[in-house]
């Protein structure tokens, strides 16, 4: 295929290693940039209520749009608002006191479940990454409800 391609090949091949170094920084970068304001001023594991936990999540999901890179393209945003809040959603179950309530919650949507949540409403292309990244600051609104919160 080299020969038939030449230096043309051997280009596009360059360019899609120096692709995937970049995605790979950006995303080491959003990760440290996710965990340290995440952490900053974290309660203690294990010190909140189920109420008190709630609140905080919702304090860490109306922050999400101040902590993503508004700079990077749109699928950038949207896959640094989802890590964000599954991230989030980690910690959140950590800082509950209430230790079987944490154990019995869901584990978090993987971002192909998202993805195909979006495909099943009809959205393409970029509209997907908007519902992600709209989708980083939504809670469920049965949980809510349960604990007597609102949003």
């Amino acid at each position: 295929v080299t020969r038939l391609l030449g230096k043309g090949y051997k280009r596009a091949q360059k360019i899609i290693k120096r692709l995937v170094r970049r995605e790979k920084a950006v995303e080491k970068s959003a990760r440290l940039r996710v965990e340290e304001e995440v952490t900053k001023g974290l309660p203690k594991p294990g010190s909140l209520s189920n109420e008190a936990t709630r609140k905080w999540y919702h304090q860490q999901l109306d922050a999400i749009p101040s902590k993503i890179d508004s700079s990077l393209p749109l699928r950038e945003q949207a896959l640094q608002a989802f890590k964000l809040r599954n991230y989030i959603k980690l910690q959140a179950r950590e800082l509950m006191a209430d230790r079987a309530a944490a154990a019995s919650l869901p584990e978090p949507k993987t971002l192909q479940d998202v993805v195909r949540k979006a495909y099943g409403r009809g959205l393409r292309g970029d509209d997907v990454w908007r519902y992600v990244l709209g989708g980083s600051q939504r809670s469920n609104a049965g949980v809510d409800a349960a604990l007597g919160l609102s949003r």
